[in-house]
């Protein structure tokens, strides 16, 4: 498995319902990063959490703190999420 692409086949992944909205989540939450991934200050990382929790209210702790995380990290790598 390669780590250059996003969305394989063989993933390990399971949580269906993040792995449908991570492409809009990543939309809501990239312009409060910098393009190596990092929160531009602690309040954006704050508003990029309170925009995920109003518009997805299903995704709650845990799971709503590693799309945070995830969302970072593909965003430090340069790679951009696809359905």
């Amino acid at each position: 498995m390669s780590t250059d692409t996003i969305g394989l086949d063989n993933e390990q992944r399971t949580d269906c319902q993040l792995r449908t909205v991570f492409v809009e989540a990543f939309a809501l939450a990239s312009p409060f990063l910098d393009e190596n991934g990092n929160w531009i200050s602690m309040a954006h990382e704050s508003m990029a959490l309170e925009a995920l929790e109003q518009r997805f209210p299903e995704i709650t702790g845990t799971h709503l703190m590693a799309t945070l995380t995830t969302i970072a990290s593909v965003r430090a790598s340069g790679r951009t999420p696809v359905q």
